[in-house]
């Protein structure tokens, strides 16, 4: 990780469409995130949300069973305005406000960087020096840093108890 910080979030609503998984799964030739995400995209499911709010993509983790070793449900979305329209076959959550750890990524491919920060993360055991985690809300943002194909940048909020 380039670096981390604690920042405190105000509510954020997000919408789009969700999958149950675990990362148990995700190592495995099962791994439903990389079909997911390409349906995302295909799909181009930004546009069909009427109230869609910036171009930021949101990866949300929530809805977790457990810890890092349980299922959890992932929100591929953007922000929107509200969740009063929501369309048909899509989801809408309201990602609560509070204290979040900010990890901001090397550069690099998007696969790497994003592996790479999560390796990190689970090699913590959800344990900062910042506070430990409380695997409720926490998510990858993809903003204008994240379009360059070699020198990708993101930031992944953690949740924090």
């Amino acid at each position: 990780m380039e670096t981390q910080l604690i920042e405190k979030l105000d509510p954020i609503a997000i919408a789009g469409i969700r999958v149950r998984t675990n990362n148990k799964e995700e190592m495995t030739h099962r791994a439903k995130i990389p079909g997911f995400w390409q349906r995302f995209m295909n799909e181009q499911i930004p546009s069909k949300l009427p109230n869609a709010v910036g171009s930021e993509v949101y990866a949300l983790y929530y809805n977790y069973e457990s810890d890092s070793d349980g299922d959890y449900t992932l929100l591929l979305g953007v922000r929107v305005e509200s969740l009063d329209i929501v369309p048909e076959g899509m989801t809408g959550i309201l990602i609560p406000g509070g204290k979040y750890l900010k990890c901001t990524s090397e550069k690099g491919s998007i696969p790497q960087i994003v592996y790479k920060v999560w390796d990190e993360v689970w090699d913590r055991e959800g344990t900062f020096t910042e506070g430990k985690r409380a695997f409720s809300y926490d998510f990858e943002l993809y903003d204008e840093r994240a379009a360059s194909e070699d020198g990708a940048q993101i930031d992944i909020y953690l949740s924090l108890k």
